[in-house]
């Protein structure tokens, strides 16, 4: 009779350790934007966004970002009464990590990046008209709602587009 050979705990995690860990993927630098049309827009009435620029760059702690986004008039924002506006948001992304917003505004996650376009995907990220971290601003929420994870498709543009 044959007896099963089963590996040693040791060696087991041994052979963990020596494999090469899953690749945390790099936030992209550059530019990237979508534009909703009217059309898009009448097919998600919860979208809160019908314009949105990315603009992600090094520093030496990681990658700075600014988003800017001009507000739809529909879903909380149009309900809010911020249709039309133009929000931002300022903070921190490290590789592998999601994005932060500065004063605790929430963030968003690198969900795929390619060589034209990045997906972004969050659940709460504030946007704002002034200086949220004093607390006077017109503030909203970049997701669709409270706890909703909402995906965002950008695409590689233009640095000019994203106010540079």
């Amino acid at each position: 009779m044959r007896k099963a050979r089963v590996p040693s705990t040791i060696f087991t995690s041994l052979a963990l350790l020596a494999a090469p860990a899953a690749t945390a993927q790099t936030w992209p630098e550059g530019c990237f934007t979508r534009q909703y049309e009217a059309a898009q827009l009448a097919g998600q009435p919860g979208q809160v966004v019908e314009r949105v620029s990315l603009r992600l760059q090094r520093d030496g702690e990681g990658t700075r970002f600014r988003l800017i986004a001009r507000l739809a008039g529909q879903g909380h924002a149009g309900a809010s009464g911020f249709g039309g506006m133009i929000m931002s948001e300022e903070g921190q992304c490290l590789d592998g990590q999601p994005c932060y917003v500065d004063c605790d505004g929430g963030g968003f996650t690198l969900r795929s990046a390619g060589a034209d376009s990045i997906d972004i995907t969050t659940d709460y990220m504030r946007i704002a008209r002034g200086d949220a971290c004093d607390g006077t601003s017109e503030v909203s929420d970049l997701s669709e709602g409270p706890g909703q994870s909402t995906t965002y498709r950008l695409y590689r543009s233009r640095d000019v587009l994203c106010g540079r």
